[in-house]
């Protein structure tokens, strides 16, 4: 997640899909399902040259049992545009992850959703 984390944060959404299985799922909030690591790419890739960026990732639930874990995760995300003040909105999300035979572990299934907005 820190891997995904700073290709976001710094634009760089080609990185994004690397922490992805093969045939990865993406559950979006209002939106289809979208599978496979290619085509998550170039969604990420559109996100992050676009402005999207996250801050505050708070753990809420980490479980590994053998070579799958899951993650519950809440965080703040924002679309930055030049000249304009962020306006940031809370999400919550669920991640499955599948441990690869190098040994690596990889974004299986990324389902998330908005929060009710912040109170200013």
């Amino acid at each position: 997640m820190e891997e995904f984390t700073q290709a976001v944060n710094s634009g760089e959404g080609e990185r994004v899909g690397v922490v992805r299985t093969e045939d990865a799922i993406f559950m979006a909030h209002g939106q289809e399902i979208i599978r496979g690591k290619e085509e998550m790419g170039e969604v990420w890739k559109r996100n992050v040259e676009g402005g999207f960026r996250t801050m505050d990732q708070q753990d809420i639930e980490l479980h590994v049992s053998g070579d799958t874990g899951y993650e519950v995760v809440s965080q703040l995300w924002t679309v930055h545009e030049e000249g304009k003040e962020d306006e940031w909105c809370s999400s919550k999300f669920v991640h499955i992850w599948k441990k690869q035979p190098d040994g690596s572990w990889k974004l299986h299934l990324d389902i998330w959703n908005a929060n009710p907005p912040l109170q200013k």
